[in-house]
């Protein structure tokens, strides 16, 4: 497997599971649609299937390994909540890495991120979207850094 070049984050953990099912497949067409660009995207919900779940500490490991390796980071927010893509997020800041940020229309960005004259000073892009199947139309014409 080729080393990720990309990390893939989305606030979904306190989904209900019928839509957390939902949103994994919509991040399998982005997932896809990052490969069609010529990256190597990581998803931690994409690398993992639902019936094995793994300890907290193992997927904490591994999603480290991987943020400290990458090249961009890409954040799907689709709701607001608490959720470890935005740790994974502030990490990925904190290393100076390229961030785009796919948002839901009308959905409250985190503080940081609203005010988008401000991300972009951050290297920090927001897109906006009304539904998460558009994503990966909006990937396939988005300028990444590659």
């Amino acid at each position: 497997m080729k080393t990720p070049d990309t990390y893939l984050a989305c606030a979904m953990t306190s989904m209900p599971t019928e839509e957390y099912e939902v949103f994994r497949h919509s991040l399998l067409s982005i997932c896809d649609a990052l490969r069609e660009r010529g990256l190597t995207p990581y998803s931690e919900p994409y690398e993992r299937s639902l019936n094995t779940p793994e300890s907290p500490l193992v997927v904490i490991q591994k999603n480290k390994k991987v943020l400290d390796n990458v090249q961009q980071f890409v954040l799907v927010y689709a709701h607001k909540q608490s959720a470890s893509a935005l740790i994974e997020l502030g990490y990925a800041w904190a290393r100076s890495v390229p961030i785009t940020v796919f948002a839901k229309e009308g959905v409250k960005l985190p503080y940081y991120l609203r005010h988008a004259e401000t991300a972009a000073a951050f290297d920090i892009h927001i897109t906006t979207f009304e539904s998460i199947d558009e994503v990966p139309n909006m990937i396939k014409e988005f300028k990444f850094n590659d």
